[in-house]
Formats: structure tokens, sequence, C-alpha cells
């Protein structure tokens, strides 16, 4: 993520507290666009300041503080499912993780281990979605077709 800036130079009249005379100053600010809904909503509301016939300067800074390396590896597989996985999820306390899949099964896993637990079978089509109950003492799936099937993950 990004934040992205527009340096936008305005003209400011005052008037010389010494000398009495008008004066016209430059004043350039840096204006987050992404406070604007879009590029197009930050440039109406600067019409006066921006104009088409003049190059916007635009800058940015990266938001994270950190620097996340990329993953060179796998650590672990979850053989068993014998389509795609289509959704994981991990229990509340983390140490067990539910996988929904295209072969309309829904596996639950030791995370510490990475061991099937046991596999559930009970919808008739892909599984798109899964879900802990906040306790972790039910877990919910849901398929293709719309049915919602509800399950005891330590059975």
């Amino acid at each position: 993520p990004y934040a992205f800036f527009a340096k936008v130079t305005r003209k400011v009249s005052a008037t010389n507290p010494t000398t009495g005379e008008r004066e016209t100053k430059s004043h350039t600010d840096e204006v987050d666009i992404t406070d604007y809904a879009s590029l197009c909503a930050f440039l109406r509301a600067h019409r006066e300041h921006v104009s088409t016939e003049q190059t916007l300067e635009l800058t940015y800074q990266p938001l994270a503080l950190f620097k996340v390396r990329p993953v060179t590896r796998c650590t672990d597989t979850l053989p068993g499912h014998t389509e795609a996985i289509l959704h994981v999820s991990y229990s509340p306390d983390g140490r067990r993780l539910a996988s929904g899949g295209g072969d309309a099964t829904v596996r639950f896993w030791d995370v510490n281990t990475s061991t099937p637990r046991h596999t559930c079978r009970g919808h008739k089509d892909h599984v798109l979605c899964t879900s802990w109950s906040p306790d972790g003492l039910r877990f919910a799936s849901g398929d293709k077709r719309g049915n919602l099937v509800l399950w005891d993950p330590t059975k």
C-alpha cells in the first residue's frame, strides 16, 4: 500500500503591512490524493490551482514500515483432497485447520503435525466457504449450490 501526494502550487494575494501594496506569492502544498475517491475528484476540488495544461508532480510513499520476505519454499503439504482446495480457515485457538475442496468434502487437520483428523462428507458440490464459531466448538461450510452444513469439528 502506498500514499500518493500531488504538489499543488497556489497563488496567495496579501497586503504588505509595511508598504500597503498588494503582493502575490506562490505557496506549494503536498495534497494527499488518496483522500479523494478518484483522481478526477481531486482535480475537480483543486481546479482553480491545477490545469490540464500544466504538469502535476506526483510522489508516493510506502505505508508499510516492515519488509516482507517472499516465501521461497513450501514448508508442508496437506495431502488428502482429490480436487483443488477452495477455502481454508484456522480455528480460533490456531491449533486446527479446516479445508473445503472441489471434491465436496471438508477436512479437519492438526496444524502441529500436519495430519488429517477426519473427513466430513455431506456436500453435493464444491465447498466454497468455511467458518469456525468463535468458541471453536462448531464449524459451518457452504457449497456451490448454496447449501450450508454445520459440523462438530471434534468428531
